[in-house]
């Protein structure tokens, strides 16, 4: 069951479109700054060069948010093999253009090339992927928010989330919900 509501926007958004309701704008979650990403994230053998380079691109700053473990890694890879054949098609797309003629009996055909067709199923795939992993602005912001809430352990995208099935004990809850967006209570 999709969640309640409109996405959760960041700060930046919310001050930028102004504050009418007067509302409590909060402050976007901090990183763990200039710290260095965990180490031990490693992708998966299978992945392809040019996936392997998004990964090499994404994963540290995934790290660094605690969006990203090694449970996740072969998930994770999937999302950079469909992204490096999005790109794939993109450059067919731009050299070729998006359609193609073809002369027939009863004349000329315009049909779509069918680099243009995977992409635009691809964009869907990959859209659904970001949201699982925080890599958009809103469901990012989505799952910091249930972080600091302390709900939905394991429940809407929380990727990081170690305590499946009891493997391991509850972690001290934090002095305040900050605490957990700042890596206080993180699960290393």
């Amino acid at each position: 069951m999709a969640p309640r509501g409109p996405k959760p926007e960041p700060a930046a958004v919310k001050i930028a479109k102004g504050n009418s309701g007067r509302r409590r704008i909060g402050k976007d979650p901090e990183t763990n700054g200039g710290a260095a990403a965990p180490a031990g994230i490693q992708p998966p053998p299978w992945l392809s060069n040019g996936a392997l380079k998004i990964w090499q691109t994404l994963v540290p700053n995934l790290a660094l948010k605690n969006l990203m473990s090694q449970d996740y890694a072969q998930t994770f890879g999937r999302y950079c093999e469909a992204f490096a054949e999005w790109l794939a098609c993109k450059v067919v797309v731009e050299q070729q253009g998006r359609s193609y003629s073809i002369t027939t009996e009863s004349g000329t055909v315009v049909r779509t090339r069918p680099e243009w067709n995977m992409m635009q199923a691809l964009d869907k795939t990959l859209e659904r992927a970001e949201a699982n992993f925080g890599l958009n602005p809103a469901e990012r912001q989505r799952i910091f928010a249930m972080r600091a809430s302390g709900g939905g352990a394991g429940v809407g995208g929380d990727l990081v989330d170690r305590m499946q099935a009891g493997s391991e004990p509850a972690p001290a809850p934090a002095a305040s919900p900050l605490g957990l967006l700042n890596g206080a209570n993180r699960l290393n």
